[in-house]
């Protein structure tokens, strides 16, 4: 593991600490003065390694409650009949990727990858099997988080493809070795779910 990475999982780890603290302690005004500085310093350090914002960062981390788990994201691989997946082109940093999302409280990855299809495609669609759990850690793309990743087999119902503007520029068919700006981890993610595809 490189010094980047080292330093990356300390920091998530003191992370961790601090806001369980903030959250967990019993109203000792020290004690919470303590673990919301030892926030702030990771935060500050997160945006050395990590070129991200610190105001951002600390907002983001202030904002989740209770006990501190890895953010859970879910991925849709959908094939048309010649073999090739479904990608869109992402506002946040202009790559292609598999449609993707984070899943929100009170509902299932399942759930939470159909919404995603709805709001940023206007396509009705049916989650299926899941194909692979990808994990991300602290510092892999620049991420502070530890992500998990659920990619799912997604059956097309209808709808024809309608960008949403705000998360999604532009959609196409491709195979899984195209020659594209990839959004982090996502080709990796396609050539699975191509090689687990009923042939």
């Amino acid at each position: 593991m490189s010094t980047p990475e080292r330093l990356l999982t300390l920091l998530e780890e003191l992370r961790s600490i601090a806001q369980l603290g903030l959250h967990y302690a019993t109203g000792d005004a020290y004690d919470q003065a303590r673990y919301k500085r030892l926030l702030e310093l990771a935060g500050t350090e997160y945006t050395e390694l990590t070129g991200l914002d610190t105001d951002i960062l600390l907002a983001r981390f202030q904002a989740e409650l209770g006990h501190v788990t890895p953010k859970v994201g879910a991925d849709a691989a959908i094939f048309d009949d010649q073999d090739r997946l479904l990608l869109v082109k992402r506002r946040d940093d202009g790559c292609w990727g598999l449609p993707a999302g984070w899943c929100d409280m009170n509902e299932t990855p399942r759930q939470a990858i159909e919404r995603e299809l709805k709001e940023e495609l206007n396509l009705e669609c049916d989650a299926q099997e899941l194909i692979e759990v990808f994990t991300r850690l602290p510092g892999d793309y620049g991420s502070p988080h530890t992500t998990y990743h659920l990619l799912f087999h997604v059956k097309y119902l209808s709808g024809i493809p309608q960008c949403q503007p705000e998360e999604v520029t532009d959609w196409g068919w491709f195979g899984p070795d195209a020659e594209l700006d990839w959004h982090r981890d996502h080709q990796k993610s396609a050539q699975k779910a191509w090689a687990s595809r009923d042939v």
